[in-house]
């Protein structure tokens, strides 16, 4: 370690206040830029461990983590404080975790975080992460009103949202998206590339208008699914009391509504065809058609769980993209916007 540089910024470094901060461990209440090693946590925002456990005399400092850091374990920002890393690591094999704490911000546009197995970025407590470069070796995580914004960068793992936070992803590269089954996320998927699974959970709402998903959209529970665009290759189910609203978009795969699942195609021309009335339970249509926004459903398949109250409609729209605001009246099915309407009792 490099103590001429580091004592000058730190208020608390190994051996000082030993029975307040475990060895080794770091406390930056002031502005300072690191590029030298730390070998235990490290933590933006306070002097030392009795006030962060205690949640007093925070202060609010700005510190660039660059070229040369090697963190070893977690790095983490409070009191809207700002943590800029433009470079370094965390090295840590089984705690590498970058975290912004009430009301801080995380700025990740280079370096690494988190080897091996380890490596995570999380946003909580009306904090925001937001990545525009640098690689995330798992998980991104956002929690309690935390706002995850991503517009570049790896991330290894994917996007796992929890309690009522946002995601805003345009691009970059990430695994999956999904979240607990009690989550009510906002996410909005304009852009990037997710390799694998998009799944909605709890009463989240998801938004797709230009994302390219490699593997399945699903949404569960109550949550609200609208896809405006975007290629998801796999298939689309809206399972439970779900809904997925489908005004455009590129698809590879066919569309299933099981339970009480609703799928609402919004086009000028759309049909489905009834081909097969049990298709392993299932009634089979052929869909065929333009969508709203553009995109064929030539070829593509809908089916309906027999016995469920799962439903689809057909809906004749023009070629308008809907405002926002009018996204969940869609949804509702209001009759005057429903031209047809299909249902399997």
């Amino acid at each position: 370690m490099r103590t001429g540089a580091l004592l000058p910024l730190l208020c608390v470094t190994t051996g000082v206040l030993a029975g307040a901060a475990r060895a080794q461990d770091a406390f930056f209440p002031n502005d300072a830029t690191v590029d030298f090693t730390i070998n235990g946590e490290t933590y933006v925002g306070y002097a030392n461990n009795a006030d962060r456990i205690a949640g007093t005399n925070g202060t609010s400092p700005t510190v660039n983590v660059v070229n040369g850091a090697d963190l070893g374990r977690s790095l983490s920002s409070y009191n809207s404080s700002v943590i800029n890393m433009s470079g370094g690591i965390l090295s840590s094999t089984s705690a590498a975790f970058l975290i912004a704490i009430d009301n801080s911000t995380i700025n990740l546009s280079g370096g690494t975080v988190g080897t091996g197995t380890s490596g995570q970025a999380e946003a909580r407590n009306n904090s925001t992460l937001n990545i525009t470069g640098g690689a995330v070796n798992r998980n991104v995580v956002g929690s309690n009103n935390g706002r995850v914004n991503v517009s570049g960068g790896a991330i290894g793992g994917g996007f796992n949202m929890t309690g009522s936070s946002t995601l805003d992803f345009s691009g970059g590269t990430a695994a999956f998206f999904g979240g607990a089954n009690n989550a009510a996320v906002n996410a909005t998927l304009r852009g990037g590339t997710i390799t694998g699974n998009v799944t909605a959970n709890g009463t989240s709402m998801v938004q797709l208008s230009g994302t390219s998903v490699g593997g399945n959209v699903t949404a569960a529970f109550t949550s609200m699914v609208d896809i405006l665009g975007g290629t998801i290759n796999g298939i689309v189910n809206a399972n439970a009391s779900s809904i997925v609203d489908i005004f455009g978009g590129a698809f590879g795969g066919d569309f299933f509504a099981r339970t009480s699942g609703a799928i609402n195609f919004f086009g000028p021309d759309i049909d489905a065809l009834l081909v097969n009335p049990d298709a392993s339970g299932f009634s089979q249509y052929a869909l065929s058609g333009m969508l709203q926004n553009g995109g064929s459903l030539d070829g593509r398949l809908l089916n309906i769980q027999n016995g469920s109250n799962a439903r689809f409609s057909i809906n004749r729209t023009s070629a308008v993209i809907p405002e926002p605001g009018t996204l969940a009246l869609l949804a509702g099915g209001l009759p005057g916007l429903l031209a047809l309407r299909r249902r399997r009792r």
